[in-house]
């Protein structure tokens, strides 16, 4: 589904705005990184939801194999698949505070086979 972006004159306008309830606390990446017990200096790719097979959670772990030495991945949630937690692979439970989640991420990562 689209969403109109505010003032647009059709539905199909490439720009969505969503409205986010994500607070930012002010504080910076490497400040967040700590307080989720994570290297200040690392670089972190993000996935937050529920870990399950159509959301490919066991695939977005292996890719750490693939991904530079300075990268790690963070896990929020849970879920019937498991994710085994490593030197740079990080898991944590579900939060409904999810500003220093995000802002401790470089990027976020989304490998659904349904939803997105």
């Amino acid at each position: 589904m689209r969403l109109p972006r505010a003032g647009a004159s059709h539905t199909h306008d490439p720009i969505v705005t969503a409205p986010s309830e994500t607070r930012l606390q002010g504080l910076s990446a490497a400040q967040a990184r700590e307080r989720l017990g994570l290297p200040a200096w690392a670089r972190v790719a993000g996935y937050v939801g529920r870990f399950s097979s159509e959301k490919r959670v066991q695939q977005i772990a292996e890719s750490i194999n693939w991904l530079p030495q300075d990268w790690h991945l963070l896990f929020v949630g849970d879920g019937r698949d498991k994710i085994e937690p490593s030197d740079r692979v990080h898991v944590l439970p579900p939060t409904r505070n999810v500003g220093d989640i995000w802002r401790a991420c470089d990027v976020a990562v989304v490998a659904s086979e349904a939803e997105g």
